[in-house]
């Protein structure tokens, strides 16, 4: 029997600046690989965020930065990649999509491309969003969206439905350990510090709990604003709160390691106007044992089921969700009850070896299909 030839499948990501839930994930399953049976190499951005962040011993091809677009920019990636190479072209984000395309055309080799974004976002142009549907309909041969929420808002956009798989998001699940929520409460919050993501409603929230009770709790936010119209921005909110007594329950941490920073709180707030397709902190916050309080919004709900994983609120609703931060200084036990369902969840729903073997069958599935 002849040995079994690994398939060799080109991953490209074209984004240059920045580096957030996306890019963690990519990181890490490019880390981990996908087994002996898939060869990995990743294009990626030259200087860039994500080629700081991959380890050394991940194959890489040098992609020149193409942002703002240009065509000769647009030229410049298609000729450096080693299409002769490979027998897949994966595109991580739809900023890769039509360069993987156009190479498949030229190429003959078949491409998937992984869905982060809701086709149609607030901050996709109209011009941007009839590209992406087209692609999906004609430039793609499969498309993965990132949770069931993500597929069903694709399907009402016009995408072809035949296409559309789902593999959510993977996250390691540790070893399980006790949790004992203690005084003061500790509620935390991770991600950009920026409007879309809700930080002026957590603030709010964090006024509306003080009126309630002014004591026995702390609000941990850690995050970047990673550009400087988003650092002005978070300026103002702060000078706009500042004078109020319980600021000084407010902590700042900057940048983190998630994993550390979610095991030093109690309980996770996802206060996000804008539509989460899925959300990375929220799954590793289950994994360990901290439930979520999170806007009734997006794909959120799929894994924070009410009262049972966590709680839910109207997004934009700073009232409610301070209120709920209120119910819970009132009944600490609940907190580790509902960390330990949401653990139990998420394992079930989101493990990273469960996004591993997803990501493996569709890729060899069309390395055959294009043979």
């Amino acid at each position: 029997m002849k040995p079994r030839v690994p398939v060799r499948v080109l991953l490209i990501h074209g984004e240059a600046i920045y580096f957030g839930g996306a890019e963690t994930l990519l990181t890490r399953l490019v880390t981990a690989g996908l087994g002996a049976d898939v060869q990995l190499t990743v294009a990626r951005v030259t200087g860039g965020p994500l080629a700081r962040a991959l380890p050394a011993h991940v194959a890489t091809v040098n992609l020149p930065p193409n942002q703002p677009f240009s065509p000769g920019g647009f030229r410049r990636q298609l000729g450096a990649l080693p299409l002769g190479e490979c027998e897949v072209l994966h595109a991580w984000g739809t900023r890769s999509w039509e360069l993987a395309a156009l190479a498949g055309q030229l190429a003959n080799r078949p491409v998937v491309g992984t869905l982060h974004d809701h086709p149609e976002a607030d901050y996709l142009t109209p011009t941007r969003r009839r590209l992406m549907r087209w692609l999906a309909r004609w430039g793609l041969q499969r498309v993965t969206t990132v949770s069931q929420t993500l597929r069903d808002a694709c399907v009402a956009a016009g995408w072809p439905p035949e296409k559309l798989t789902v593999i959510r998001n993977g996250v390691t699940v540790p070893p399980a350990v006790p949790r004992v929520v203690g005084q003061p409460v500790r509620f935390g919050f991770l991600g950009s510090l920026t409007a879309a993501k809700g930080l002026p409603d957590l603030l709010g929230s964090a006024a509306a709990l003080a009126r309630r009770a002014s004591s026995g709790w702390e609000l941990h936010i850690a995050g970047t604003a990673q550009t400087p119209a988003e650092a002005a921005q978070l300026r103002t909110w702060q000078e706009a709160w500042h004078d109020n007594a319980w600021w000084a329950q407010v902590h700042w941490h900057g940048g983190v390691v998630a994993e550390e920073f979610l095991c030093r709180i109690d309980v996770l707030i996802v206060p996000s106007r804008a539509f989460e397709t899925f959300s990375l902190a929220l799954a590793e916050a289950a994994l360990a044992g901290v439930p979520t309080i999170a806007a009734n919004f997006g794909a959120l709900p799929e894994l924070v089921r009410d009262g049972r994983t966590g709680r839910l609120f109207a997004p934009g609703d700073a009232e409610a969700c301070g209120t709920i931060m209120a119910e819970l200084l009132v009944h600490p036990n609940s907190i580790s009850l509902m960390g330990e369902a949401a653990r139990t969840v998420v394992a079930q729903e989101c493990s990273f070896e469960k996004m591993i073997a997803a990501y493996r069958t569709i890729l060899s599935a069309e390395a055959q299909n294009g043979r």
